[in-house]
């Protein structure tokens, strides 16, 4: 409910309306919000000092290593052989535990932290990639992080992953970004160029959750993408209808078509896997194989895996 001030213009009654209902929106269904001048002003108060506080806490972090990555292993459909990771961001917070990105990942990029933290996650992945690489030199394993829009348009984030490259023996070709559509849709033309500066460093390019905007099958004809990962509302969905089925099945088609690696995202049931597989899709991660892993754990599977 709202308590508006007589002497609101029409503009200040809307602009009151709209940003109580955000409000009402974020306390869920069956909540009833009293908004008054004096509520909304502590509102704002309040959530911008949990911004500053979170920011800080996301700088000091920052300087002392607790940002990590964690390692999800990605699998061939065929084989079922063990032909990577994923890195995943995950805060090591002194006092709640390991958080996941939703924890963190609006708060960093609001702040303009989110391409620190990006290079943080890049750097410890690589260096943990390259210590398994010395010891394990017979495996070709493959390597992919994120990378955010922020990131992609700092022109000195093409220089941190060239140096970063050149400082450690994990060979660049079995290194890939993953990039997100929201990154491709303010200026398709710069995207490319960008793209085309990651394949001068000789990595691999992949367009992350593909299915999900409107525009990825332009995307897919052109850019220089290596791979594409399938969202995983569709392998989640494909048992669904048949409709569903022939769509996934056809965007495999087109990608192996194109020369693009497939990897399917979410797999969650050996029935999913063996569909997968079967319409030619060649990757594949998610909970039916782990969850994503601490170094130490993806070290311990990497042995098992070995073992067999």
């Amino acid at each position: 409910m709202l308590d508006i001030p007589k002497e609101f213009t029409a503009l200040q009654v809307l602009s009151r309306l709209s940003s109580s209902m955000k409000a009402a929106k974020k306390r869920g269904l069956g909540c009833v919000l009293f908004v008054s001048p004096a509520t909304e002003s502590q509102g704002k108060d309040a959530e911008h000092k949990d911004i500053l506080k979170i920011t800080a806490e996301i700088q000091t972090s920052l300087l002392n290593d607790q940002f990590i990555p964690y390692f999800q292993p990605i699998y061939n459909t065929a084989t079922m052989q063990l032909l990577g990771f994923e890195t995943l961001a995950r805060w090591r917070h002194p006092a709640s535990g390991i958080l996941p990105p939703g924890a963190f990942i609006p708060e960093a990029e609001e702040s303009g932290l989110l391409t620190a933290i990006d290079r943080a996650i890049v750097s410890q992945a690589l260096v943990a990639m390259e210590s398994f690489t010395r010891k394990y030199p017979q495996l070709n394993f493959h390597l992919n992080a994120n990378a955010s829009g922020l990131s992609l348009k700092d022109a000195s984030f093409f220089d941190f992953i060239e140096g970063k490259l050149k400082n450690v023996t994990f060979p660049p070709d079995r290194f890939t970004l993953e990039i997100t559509e929201d990154v491709l849709m303010e200026n398709l033309g710069e995207a490319r160029g960008r793209l085309e500066k990651l394949k001068k460093l000789n990595i691999s390019v992949a367009l992350d959750d593909f299915g999900t905007g409107y525009s990825s099958l332009q995307y897919i004809h052109s850019l220089p993408l290596d791979c594409i990962k399938l969202d995983m509302a569709f392998v989640r969905h494909v048992f669904d209808s048949e409709k569903e089925a022939r769509m996934l099945h056809t965007i495999i088609d087109m990608a192996n078509a194109l020369n693009l690696d497939t990897i399917a995202e979410g797999v969650e049931t050996e029935e999913q896997l063996s569909w997968l597989g079967e319409a030619g899709c060649g990757k594949a991660q998610g909970f039916y194989f782990s969850k994503p892993l601490s170094w130490a754990d993806a070290e311990k599977l990497i042995r098992r895996e070995r073992a067999k």
